[in-house]
């Protein structure tokens, strides 16, 4: 029993130190596996390898104590240095470089790397790069002049990056990017004596490269205003054609507004003469009314007053005559009896006084005839002017209402607050002005009506004193007799 256990703890304990030598491979190292004491390098400084064993990315099993492994990094790294020399033309240039490089994945590669590098540090690795790098930077400086390396600097990358390959790829190692930073001489006026030629040829260049330039910017500023010219007188023709269009339509559309509008002033004028018209008929129809009638009602009450007063004036004559008449017989018939009474001393007397009485008495009667008979023809005048004229009528009208067209007149000049008179005449100018208002306003009536009041007022005027005529001459007749009795 205590033998099982021990066997159990002895083969623990082997499966415990194996699973100690057991190795984990990354992806980005391999894993060089040697066989004991055999890391020693040769007397060219170049161990064997042949006998390694490469593992790489997995799990590899490294025995004990016959067995050693070693790990080997492939991932990329980078060396910066800077290297001076002269050049073709023994020019000292300085050059700054840069390179990415990694360990070669091929086993062939690895076992090269193995050989020299199984045991370098990190460092001892990239000085022994960098060191490599220098003497191919040097050897090409030395093949070219500073203006090649400078202008050209992909046909000095590319000697450099292949001299670098060459000799890094028998060493294992894989170059990936040679940068080349930047190139310097030690004296700089070299380089600025250098650049004057190409920098008064480039100066010179951009001088006619800018009066070119200039020369067509201004060929282009030109023909660009050429064509605003164009563009904008075209634009000035178009705007005159579409302007012209314009007026012309809206000469067009006036026109037929004014037509429009004529045409609608011609039937406002025709509907305002049917309104005159029909408003002058209304006026006529008021007046045949308010005045015509009243006026043809008023003539028939004065004919018949007329008449009533000739009447009168007949049945008076006619009495008075008849009263004197009856008189003058009775007069004459006591005469007589008188006279046959008396002596025969006073028949002659009596019969002279008889005759005187009667030839009174003719007189009287005449007289009262003559009144009568004149003033009869007068109202019958004035009855037949007023029944067989209408315009005397309405002038007879006009007559009758002439003094409250008088008093208005009268009242408008009264209610004037202010009034200034430009005349000689004074304050009697207010009179004459209300005088002057009626015989304008005859003159309007006249001009309105046809009747000439004036006239009409003159032919009454006219009658009357022709009347007063004939009674004053039948007055004179009938003293005549007296006189010549008493005489």
């Amino acid at each position: 029993m205590f033998a099982l256990v021990a066997i159990a703890i002895v083969f623990i304990a082997i499966l415990g130190y194996a699973a100690s030598r057991l190795r984990t491979v990354a992806p980005d190292e391999v894993l060089v596996i040697v066989k004991m004491g055999s890391t020693k390098s040769g007397a060219d400084g170049v161990r064997d390898s042949s006998n390694d064993t490469i593992a790489f990315a997995g799990k590899v099993l490294v025995l004990p104590v016959v067995q050693q492994d070693f790990r080997l990094s492939l991932k990329q790294r980078q060396v910066e240095l800077t290297v001076t020399g002269p050049d073709k033309n023994f020019i000292n240039v300085s050059v700054l470089a840069s390179l990415n490089f990694k360990l070669a994945d091929s086993e062939a590669d690895i076992r090269k790397s193995a050989q020299r590098f199984l045991t370098h540090t990190d460092q001892q690795l990239e000085t022994s790069i960098q060191n490599s790098l220098e003497g191919s930077l040097r050897s090409i400086i030395g093949s070219m002049t500073v203006q090649e390396i400078n202008s050209d600097r992909a046909k000095f990358m590319d000697a450099v990056l292949n001299t670098a390959k060459a000799e890094l790829a028998e060493q294992g190692i894989q170059v990936d990017i040679l940068n080349i930073k930047d190139i310097k001489t030690n004296d700089q006026k070299y380089w600025e004596n250098l650049s004057k030629p190409e920098t008064e040829r480039a100066a010179q260049i951009a001088a006619v490269a800018a009066s070119e330039a200039k020369q067509i910017m201004e060929a282009a500023r030109v023909a660009q205003e050429e064509q605003t010219a164009r563009l904008d007188k075209d634009l000035a023709v178009k705007k005159a054609a579409f302007q012209t269009e314009k007026d012309t339509q809206q000469a067009i559309a006036d026109a037929a507004n004014d037509l429009a509008k004529a045409q609608q002033d011609v039937e406002i004028a025709r509907l305002q003469r049917v309104a005159l018209a029909e408003e002058a008929l209304v006026k006529e129809q008021q007046l045949d009314i308010s005045e015509k009638k009243p006026a043809d009602a008023a003539a028939y009450a004065a004919r018949v007053h007329a008449e009533g007063l000739r009447d009168a004036a007949k049945a008076d004559a006619e009495g008075r005559a008849y009263e004197k008449r009856t008189m003058a017989e009775a007069e004459k018939a006591a005469t007589v009896l008188e006279a046959s009474g008396r002596a025969e001393s006073m028949q002659v007397e009596a019969i002279a006084e008889a005759k005187a009485t009667e030839l009174k008495g003719e007189a009287e009667g005449k007289s009262i005839k003559a009144i009568g008979t004149a003033t009869a023809e007068a109202e019958k005048a004035k009855a037949d002017a007023l029944t067989g004229y209408t315009g005397e009528a309405i002038a007879y009208v006009l007559a009758e209402n002439m003094p409250s067209i008088m008093a208005a007149n009268a009242r408008a000049v009264a209610a004037i607050d202010n009034y200034t008179v430009i005349s000689t005449d004074g304050a009697s100018d207010a009179t004459k002005q209300v005088t002057r208002m009626g015989t304008e306003a005859m003159a309007s009536l006249k001009a309105m009506t046809g009747v000439d009041l004036t006239a009409f007022l003159g032919n009454i005027a006219g009658g009357a004193l022709a009347g007063k005529t004939a009674a004053a001459a039948g007055t004179t007749v009938a003293e005549a007799p007296q006189e010549q009795a008493a005489a």
